[in-house]
């Protein structure tokens, strides 16, 4: 699977991003090895991760005010 790959090759940063504690000793963050993130994924359920996606990107999406009164037509 790709998303092990990319994993493994991730930044420190990201993978601070993405939760995964700094040694205590190191500093360094390990990736996981790209099977831990196979066996993750084919456990993770596909629909409840789509509805959290989508929850995800609605919360993010920028919403209109709906204090503001629609725009006039242009006077000709």
């Amino acid at each position: 699977m790709a998303s092990g790959e990319w994993i493994g090759d991730a930044p420190e940063a990201v993978l601070g991003v993405l939760g995964f504690p700094a040694d205590p000793f190191t500093g360094i963050r390990p990736a996981p090895h790209a099977a831990t993130v196979r066996r993750l994924l084919r456990r993770i359920d596909g629909d409840a991760l789509d509805v959290a996606i989508g929850a995800y990107r609605q919360a993010r999406t920028a919403r209109p005010e709906e204090s503001e009164p629609p725009p006039k037509p242009a006077l000709r």
